[in-house]
């Protein structure tokens, strides 16, 4: 408890968050709330609270999930809004105590309020024949997505920021982060279900990771990690923030943490299955470079303090300023190697041409995003960004797929690696075509460079 009370950020959010009046006042509400629609339900006990039951499972989402997502969000937005925020960046708080001391204090009352309701959850489970630890695992699953979703909320709010420094993210931002983990989450069971080993039983769930079998306390360690990995990677923001030097591997062991997470779902008794899963992953690893470079800092004082750290061999700084998506599209690279190596479609050279078609791709796409962010006076270069990579998406492959989508043909199967011709004329020609691309948008992107540092104050870093 003397970690919580040291800390003047919590105690801070705490005195604005909670008063005599407000802490007594929400489990006066919640209780009368519960007591009279427990009173309009079924007539029998196990009916009525069966309904608190429910009632308190939505009142913690809607409460602790949703309303503390918001209020997470707030103990960061307001500080920017306010103009307090570079008074408080030049405390002695370390980056730590702003994590959870904002985290936790500025969604104090959401907390409050919600406790109550897992209680009375945990007391109604108990009277419908629920095993307690059964619903003790249910009230912790409950927190699990609640601080994963405020921990979401912070960071987008604290990357919005980071981003575009003097603009703040409005709550709508909050309600984005939990679709987002909406579909991640639907999009992991989905993943995992597909995989045939996870087993629905009378018992529960049956979950089998690399031939072990596991339970329902299984999937809570993972969560619980998973919020571990969201906490540290918004401490590593908030040290960016009060200008404390990071390092890139942390994004790198999260990457590697998930994909041998994931593999575990996987028997490596066929080899498709593995060849799938590595292309899987390649594939979300190229999409996170993608989703990385649109959020982080590209603007041409960042390129200059990177070129300045270059020149003067300052390996601490430079890794500081690595962004992480390069990291990603680096291990994306190696991912799709294996990939094709698993695939056994081919000789060596077929492979090669392979990743030499996807790099041309990917350093396409990266020199022109780059190259419009560099140009001066741009506005919404992300923007602008985003809307021709939609066009070269969404409309060019339907002239030709091979020219504009990394030696592929979308009218047949995506992950079927075999199925690349590289022996015809036309792949052989979309191949130099798409190799001439990324060469014409690096020479862009090269001069645009070479402007920005002709004209550069020589911005050092501080």
């Amino acid at each position: 408890m003397n970690a919580f009370t040291r800390n003047p950020e919590f105690r801070r959010n705490l005195w604005l968050e909670c008063s005599p009046q407000r802490l007594a006042l929400m489990p006066l509400v919640i209780l009368l709330a519960l007591f009279v629609i427990g009173n309009f339900g079924p007539d029998n006990d196990e009916g009525m609270w069966g309904v608190i039951l429910s009632l308190s499972v939505v009142g913690f989402a809607g409460l602790t999930i949703v309303w503390g997502c918001v209020q997470a969000g707030n103990a960061l937005r307001h500080e920017f809004s306010d103009g307090t925020w570079d008074s408080q960046r030049m405390s002695n708080l370390t980056p730590w105590q702003m994590v959870w001391g904002k985290l936790l204090g500025g969604s104090f009352y959401a907390w409050y309020g919600g406790g109550i309701f897992l209680l009375t959850a945990l007391f109604a489970a108990t009277q419908v024949e629920w095993r307690f630890i059964d619903a003790l695992r249910g009230c912790l699953g409950l927190v699990l997505l609640a601080l994963l979703a405020q921990a979401l909320s912070m960071m987008k709010t604290l990357l919005f920021w980071q981003r575009r420094p003097g603009r703040t993210q409005g709550p709508i931002g909050a309600i984005g982060s939990l679709i987002l983990i909406w579909f991640l989450a639907g999009g992991l069971f989905s993943f995992i279900g597909k995989s045939y080993r996870v087993k629905m039983t009378q018992g529960g769930i049956e979950i089998f990771w690399y031939g072990m079998e596991m339970g329902v306390d299984f999937m809570l360690l993972s969560l619980f990690v998973l919020v571990a990995w969201v906490v540290a990677g918004l401490w590593q923001r908030m040290r960016r923030e009060l200008l404390l030097r990071n390092r890139p591997w942390w994004w790198l062991a999260f990457l590697l943490f998930w994909i041998s997470w994931s593999a575990g779902f996987f028997t490596r008794e066929a080899e498709k299955v593995w060849t799938f899963f590595f292309a899987a992953w390649a594939a979300l690893t190229w999409m996170s470079g993608y989703a990385l470079i649109f959020s982080e800092k590209k603007d041409a004082a960042f390129w200059i303090r990177f070129r300045a750290a270059w020149k003067r061999r300052d390996g601490e700084l430079l890794q500081h300023l690595l962004p992480n998506w390069i990291v990603s599209f680096a291990l994306a690279l190696v991912l799709t190697f294996i990939a094709l190596s698993l695939s056994g479609s081919g000789s060596f050279f077929r492979g090669l041409l392979c990743l030499v078609s996807l790099t041309a791709f990917v350093l396409r796409d990266t020199a022109w995003i780059l190259w419009l962010n560099l140009k001066p006076g741009a506005r919404h270069p992300d923007g602008a960004a985003l809307v021709s990579l939609a066009v070269a998406y969404g409309v060019l492959p339907w002239i030709d797929a091979r020219l504009f989508l990394p030696m592929m043909n979308v009218k047949r199967r995506w992950w079927s690696l075999s199925s690349w011709d590289f022996s015809s004329n036309a792949t052989a020609l979309a191949l130099a075509i798409q190799i001439l691309f990324a060469a014409v948008t690096l020479w862009l992107l090269h001069n645009r460079f070479r402007e920005t540092f002709g004209k550069g104050p020589g911005i050092r870093d501080r």
